[in-house]
């Protein structure tokens, strides 16, 4: 399994499958350690955890601690996009500031980056230098976008819920009905058919949505969600 905000969704699914059922995820518990595969005990590990063993056993543990920080320890594999002159494949040690990263792969006039692709966190302009990239900040599956002021985050935002409501599975209500009432509802804010206030409800819906959806799918929707609103509201708006 690679890693992912929603893999504990993924993971239950691909058993679902593998068994030659519909690919949906299961209630827990029972955890896939309990009852996974055929109903069997069952180990997953994503691609990142082997490589961090490989390393470690490999340099030595004293020597991978020395990578990172305290609460972040080692490098990580990161996919650049976006309005980058550097696109690509990136290791790069964890604990830098989403300012050094910028820095680095910006093209100068950065003014959002998207950390760990649409279930992750949209960092702002005015928080670069203060936001750390790893569990003491904003930890990342592994995907980076950045955007410059030519982007419109109400686009950004838009074509994320569309990518929700298409990987939905539908199998349960916050999650199915959620992603396209969240859709609609920026649209209508957009077009001015509702007071920019309702973007407050929508929020309230997406809060909702974290705490009830079945898998990390629809619980992931809140955090781009919520932070391109917090940080570009106007945007929503005009």
């Amino acid at each position: 399994m690679g890693s992912g905000a929603y893999i504990c969704g993924e993971e239950s699914a691909l058993f679902e499958s593998m068994e030659g059922d519909r690919g949906e995820p299961r209630n827990k518990p029972p955890y896939p350690t309990v009852s996974g595969f055929r109903k069997k005990p069952t180990v997953i590990n994503n691609v990142e955890t082997l490589v961090y063993s490989f390393m470690i056993f490999r340099y030595g543990a004293r020597k991978f601690k020395e990578l990172g920080t305290a609460d972040s320890r080692g490098s990580k594999v990161f996919s650049i996009s976006g309005d980058t002159p550097k696109p690509g494949i990136y290791e790069l040690e964890l604990g830098m500031t989403v300012d050094q990263f910028v820095q680095e792969f910006g093209d100068g006039d950065t003014k959002a980056v998207q950390v760990g692709g649409a279930s992750g966190f949209c960092v702002p302009r005015k928080k670069f230098k203060d936001t750390i990239i790893g569990f003491e900040g904003v930890p990342t599956g592994g995907s980076m976008m950045l955007f410059n002021s030519s982007r419109s985050m109400y686009n950004v935002l838009h074509n994320y819920l569309e990518f929700f409501e298409e990987e939905s599975c539908g199998q349960c209500t916050p999650c199915r009905v959620g992603c396209q009432q969240l859709k609609l509802g920026i649209e209508a804010v957009k077009r001015g058919e509702k007071h920019a206030n309702y973007l407050d409800q929508l929020q309230k819906l997406a809060q909702t949505m974290k705490i009830t959806a079945k898998c990390g799918l629809g619980q992931s929707v809140a955090n781009s969600f919520f932070s391109i609103v917090e940080n570009f509201r106007e945007e929503m708006i005009y």
